[in-house]
């Protein structure tokens, strides 16, 4: 079961520490929706299954969530206990059942990155702007 802790205020975020199990980026989905109070948007939606997936499959240890706002992007964070660094692997090589994740996190977000953590392990980052949600009444889309 994650473990979920909501940090108030003007930058309002949430940690979650998740199992190191498939069902990880399904959750991971979940807590980004519980934080934007919005329907799930296809961007942010790839970019942390992605980075939640590659911590289980390919990380150490149970990844731990990090989402915060910074003005109207969502900064998403993935820590794990593993040192190794991912890799973008470009669209066009042969076919392959995997290994493109990161390739798709370099064309939906708005910026990524990874650094080494001081304590251990490595956090993946990805900086995501959510598209604006349409309004219901039929009037434009609220930016």
């Amino acid at each position: 079961m994650p473990t979920v802790a909501d940090h108030a205020g003007a930058a309002g975020g949430r940690v979650v520490r998740l199992p190191a199990a498939p069902v990880s980026a399904r959750l991971a989905r979940q807590h980004v929706t519980a934080l934007t109070g919005a329907r799930e948007d296809p961007r942010v939606a790839l970019v942390v299954s992605e980075l939640v997936t590659n911590a289980v499959v390919h990380g150490e240890g149970p990844p731990e969530l990090r989402l915060r706002w910074q003005g109207p992007s969502l900064l998403v964070e993935v820590h794990d206990d593993s040192v190794l660094l991912p890799h973008v692997q470009p669209l066009d090589d042969a076919p392959a059942v995997s290994g493109r994740g990161m390739a798709l996190v370099d064309l939906v977000a708005d910026a990524w990155g990874t650094h080494l953590d001081p304590t251990g392990g490595k956090t993946v980052w990805a900086l995501v702007t959510p598209s604006p949600v349409p309004a219901s009444d039929g009037a434009p889309p609220r930016s």
